[in-house]
């Protein structure tokens, strides 16, 4: 069966929820019940940035010797103010890392939520940050996982950012959709 590890911070972890909850076990059990096998691993640690996956690579990542690589890292960079090319750098050297291994990645981005407060420059080369990466090292892209949560009541925890079970799963099938079609373009065992 082929493991995915999913990279990620506390959108992938599952922030304030059971780890039964949290996005890769709830994407492995729509994979499950469309019949696509593959085994789940969350690698997501909450407040982690793209330095903190870069750094946990070899751990978090290689450890788990994986068939595919699910990163979903970035936010929190924003979130702390960090210039854009830092996770532009440290996004790209995950990928290099992981192509160098051979391993297939793919790359899931969030858009800019609306009620942050930042200069338009900073938000704007933000957008563009995941689609960057993507497009330079011909990844395939998610570019906005968070996009079935995006304000609607009772799919946020309170802070307005995380998702509540019930967010997780609205996210699992949009997500599950992009993994599916990458695992199936895996190599037969």
């Amino acid at each position: 069966m082929p493991v995915v590890v999913m990279l990620g911070d506390s959108l992938t972890a599952g922030y304030e929820l059971d780890a039964r909850a949290a996005l890769p076990e709830a994407v492995g059990r729509v994979l499950a019940a469309r019949g696509v096998k593959a085994k789940l691993v969350n690698a997501g640690v909450s407040g982690a940035t793209s330095g903190d996956g870069l750094e946990s690579y070899d751990f978090s990542v290689a450890g788990q010797h994986p068939d595919l690589l699910v990163v979903a890292l970035g936010a929190n960079d924003f979130l702390q103010n960090m210039p854009v090319e830092t996770p532009q750098k440290n996004l790209s050297a995950i990928v290099e890392k992981a192509q160098a291994g051979r391993l297939p990645v793919a790359l899931m981005g969030i858009a800019v939520p609306n009620n942050i407060q930042v200069s338009n420059d900073r938000e704007a080369s933000y957008a563009k940050l995941w689609s960057g990466v993507a497009k330079a090292h011909n990844i395939p892209l998610l570019p906005d996982m968070l996009a079935p949560i995006h304000g609607k009541a009772g799919l946020l925890l309170g802070d307005g950012v995380h998702p509540t079970e019930k967010g997780v799963e609205a996210m699992a099938g949009p997500v599950a959709d992009f993994i599916a079609p990458l695992v199936a373009a895996l190599p037969a065992d």
